[in-house]
């Protein structure tokens, strides 16, 4: 009994050593683990970190691009609406050029018609004029002064004066005295010119060539080959003035056209840069247009005279 009960105790106190041994090394194991696990834990959680900023690079990298592309397109869009705006202000231009030229056009066309006017006022003035004046220089006597020269011919009286020069009578028959022998102050009087009496005389020349050609034909009858070339000419001409009117009369009609929208549609009462209201134009250019109709019927009646089926495209 003595015996058991030390070798109890040395039992009891290995049984309590070796508890307390376990007892470290599981706590110390557990701590080992804990440590381990929380360092896993970390490092996974750095790799992911890691991983999410690589990830965000490539992203950046792909938004870098995309704002690249982007901005290409962005500066294609600036340019092309530069383009449409620098396109915009000139069609502006080019409309209102379109409209400056139709005015110009009537206007040309106005003064072409005033300035054949005034010169056939001109004309039928100074014939008037001279029909009055030359017949009071006749069988007035022809003086040394009324000359650049010296008369050659003894007691000379004009007969006529006509614009290629004078016709006088003197002791041995009659004379034409031609317009340049006149002197500058007598030129004047009767009212010559140099350049005139060329062309008179010209004419005069020519027509006497014709009369020479038609006295070996039947007198005042000439040629199939003549009447042709004539009416080829008056053909042409005809043809060319109805083309002419035709053309004056779509650039008005479309000038009025335009005129008239603008008076229903457009802010300002009056046309860029004019005094002259939309209204006011449109009625200017119907006027004109009405006008070079009825100078196309007139035309239109003298060319059908010779080609009946002649028409103008269009009309």
């Amino acid at each position: 009994m003595s015996e058991f009960a030390p070798r109890s105790r040395e039992l009891g106190s290995l049984l309590i050593g070796g508890g307390v041994i376990l007892v470290v090394a599981t706590i110390g194991m557990s701590l080992v683990q804990t440590d381990f696990l929380e360092q896993s834990h970390g490092e996974k959680r750095n790799e992911e970190l890691i991983s999410s900023l690589l990830d965000g690079d490539v992203e950046i990298s792909i938004l870098k691009e995309d704002i690249g592309e982007q901005l290409k397109v962005l500066n294609d869009l600036t340019l092309q609406k530069d383009r449409a705006e620098e396109i915009e202000t000139v069609a502006g231009e080019l409309h209102q050029l379109v409209r400056s030229n139709a005015d110009l056009r009537l206007t040309l066309s106005e003064a072409e018609e005033a300035v054949v006017q005034a010169e056939n006022l001109r004309k039928a003035y100074r014939s008037q004029m001279r029909e009055w004046l030359w017949p009071q220089f006749a069988n007035r006597p022809l003086e040394n002064e009324d000359l650049v020269t010296r008369i050659s011919y003894k007691d000379a009286r004009i007969i006529r004066v006509d614009a290629a020069g004078l016709l006088v009578r003197h002791q041995s028959g009659v004379a034409r005295i031609e317009v340049a022998s006149l002197s500058p102050v007598f030129r004047g009087k009767l009212d010559l010119s140099i350049s005139e009496a060329k062309q008179v005389m010209m004419e005069m020349m020519a027509q006497d060539l014709k009369l020479k050609k038609r006295r070996v034909k039947k007198e005042g009858e000439p040629s199939p080959a003549d009447v042709e070339t004539l009416l080829a000419k008056k053909l042409a001409k005809g043809k060319e003035k109805a083309f002419k009117l035709s053309d004056l009369i779509s650039k008005a009609d479309s000038a009025a056209a335009d005129a008239r929208y603008q008076e229903r549609t457009s802010k300002n009462r009056s046309a860029p840069a004019s005094l002259e209201t939309w209204g006011a134009r449109a009625a200017r250019f119907e006027r004109a247009a009405l006008k070079y109709r009825n100078q196309l019927a007139e035309a239109l009646i003298a060319v059908r005279e010779m080609e009946p089926n002649f028409s103008v495209p269009g009309r």
